[in-house]
């Protein structure tokens, strides 16, 4: 399946920049809170979809620094080439690095499955 996964490594990242911006957790929790109210109503303005919560989008170097790892255990992990990752891994933790499963189930369905049985019927022509 990583075969037919990697073509499709901007689609997973943008992906996960949308969890990012809505401020959510692969398990669809928050990521946290600010624990400034003044920062938190700044944020809010910067990005509304958070909610004034932590979205980890401030400059855009930590997600445009996203790549697809290799699977494990039939999960995706994003990795993190922004010198901010450690820190933040640290702060939130690691499992930031995951998608919803949910999104890479519709992702599945909507990107790869019809590519796959498209190429299974050319195959049997």
């Amino acid at each position: 399946m990583q075969k037919e996964i990697v073509p499709y490594q901007d689609d997973l990242v943008t992906l996960k920049e949308n969890e990012f911006k809505r401020g959510d957790r692969p398990n669809s929790s928050i990521i946290g809170t600010y624990r400034s109210r003044s920062y938190s109503l700044l944020k809010q303005r910067q990005n509304p979809l958070a909610g004034g919560d932590v979205d980890l989008i401030l400059t855009g170097d930590f997600i445009n620094s996203a790549y697809l790892k290799r699977p494990s255990a039939g999960k995706y992990l994003f990795g993190f080439r922004d010198q901010k990752a450690r820190s933040l891994f640290s702060k939130y933790g690691t499992d930031i690095a995951g998608l919803n499963q949910n999104t890479f189930n519709l992702f599945l369905k909507e990107k790869i499955q019809p590519n796959f049985v498209r190429e299974i019927k050319n195959r049997l022509k």
